[in-house]
């Protein structure tokens, strides 16, 4: 009988488990987390910033679907060290032995050396308790600074500005979203944000954290300072790889797999936030999700091979929807361009050979699914092509 071996329990981990119960219905699967819950939606964290809520409300299945499928869950277990020669798992609750081994142990934020970083009302939002410390320290507070202006960053600001506070939005680039947008929709961004009544500092890296044993706000390195009665990073994420110091297993930027999922050691895959693949590590749930059931499959025996999908992002804040599919980035002038500005919307197509590879809105985002699975396809759109209005476009689609 398989031992299947699961580090983590986010999504791609949760998919791991079920991918090998659906084709092994007797094999012993176990998972491991450091953390105190079973897999919850990292997702939804922000839209709960700010109010008392039940881990049990962000559970993607209740703990009862674990029982019902014999899947052992270990909360609050850390992984110490992995012996791959003997297939053992060391953690801080004992040894585990396996014979199929799925690493999807996540990632971590990542804060920036700044001075200060571990005092009193410095955060990050990756987490449910992270989630809970955050929403604390909103009870007492009428100011936040938010560092960091992507996705999540802007959740963030957003939901803490929803409760009355006033926030400052601190980005290292001299755009938000900058792995999203370009400068035309980013500039759209800004004012839809700061009408809302986030003030925006793009362009800025901060020096240091204000105040003694607490945050007090921050000193930005051109000398200027930012009150606040609490920080929140979200600053991108780092792979929880330590485990692996010593190990013969190969490691770039993060654990390298092929299209199997499979690492450089046999009997060991790895999925989610930890996986490179061709070089690429997108962080993002839809990427961990395909991993994760690719893993678990081939874990259990088959041979599915892994796809790439585009990479997308969504979001929703200040009253107004983004979305980002695919490559939006033509420095080389390599693709065509299509787009329309409206008042407070934006839309742009980016195509190779009249085939749809890219888009950025901002405004009614209803056909992103369509968008995304289109560029899935390498669907040719000329027949869409009706003008070079991307907005006319999009809605013809």
């Amino acid at each position: 009988m398989e031992s299947y071996f699961i580090i983590g329990n986010g999504v791609a981990g949760l998919n791991a488990a079920e991918a090998i119960r659906d084709r092994d219905k007797d094999g012993r699967i176990t998972i491991i987390t450091a953390e105190g819950y079973h897999t919850y939606s990292r997702l939804m964290l922000s839209h709960y910033l700010g109010k008392d809520v039940e881990p049990e409300k962000l559970y993607i299945h209740p703990v009862s679907w674990y029982e019902e499928r014999d899947i052992k869950v270990y909360l609050n277990t850390k992984v110490q060290a992995i012996d791959t020669e003997k297939r053992v798992v060391k953690t801080d609750g004992g040894e585990f032995s396996y014979t199929r081994l799925v690493i999807a142990s996540g990632s971590y934020s990542f804060i920036p050396p700044v001075e200060g970083v571990d005092k009193k009302k410095v955060f990050a939002l990756r987490s449910f308790d992270d989630m809970v410390s955050i929403t604390e320290a909103m009870k007492s507070a009428k100011k936040a600074i938010v560092i960091g202006g992507g996705v999540l960053g802007l959740e963030a600001a957003w939901a803490i500005r929803q409760a009355g506070l006033d926030v400052s939005l601190l980005e290292f680039f001299p755009r938000l979203l900058p792995r999203q947008m370009d400068e035309e929709g980013s500039n759209i961004l800004k004012e839809i944000v700061e009408d809302f009544g986030v003030t925006t500092y793009l362009g800025v890296e901060t020096k240091s954290i204000l105040g003694q044993d607490r945050a007090e706000g921050v000193l930005l390195k051109d000398g200027r300072e930012i009150k606040a009665d609490f920080v929140v990073f979200s600053s991108g994420v780092r792979p929880h790889i330590e485990f692996l110091n010593g190990q013969p297993i190969e490691i770039n930027k993060g654990i390298v797999v092929d299209e199997y999922m499979r690492t450089s050691l046999d009997g060991v895959y790895a999925a989610g936030d930890v996986a490179e693949f061709k070089g690429a590590m997108p962080a993002i749930w839809p990427v961990a999700q395909e991993q994760g059931k690719i893993a678990g499959m081939n874990a259990a025996g088959e041979e599915a091979t892994y796809h790439p999908i585009p990479p997308s992002n969504m979001l929703k804040v200040m009253n107004v929807s983004c979305f980002s599919v695919g490559e939006i980035n033509n420095e080389k002038g390599e693709l065509k361009e299509l787009k329309y500005t409206g008042n407070k919307e934006y839309y742009k197509l980016f195509l190779r050979n009249n085939v749809l590879v890219g888009a950025m809105m901002i405004g009614d985002v209803s056909k992103s699914t369509k968008i995304k699975s289109y560029i899935d396809q390498k669907k040719d759109i000329s027949a869409f092509l009706i003008s070079d209005n991307a907005k006319e476009i999009i809605s013809s689609l």
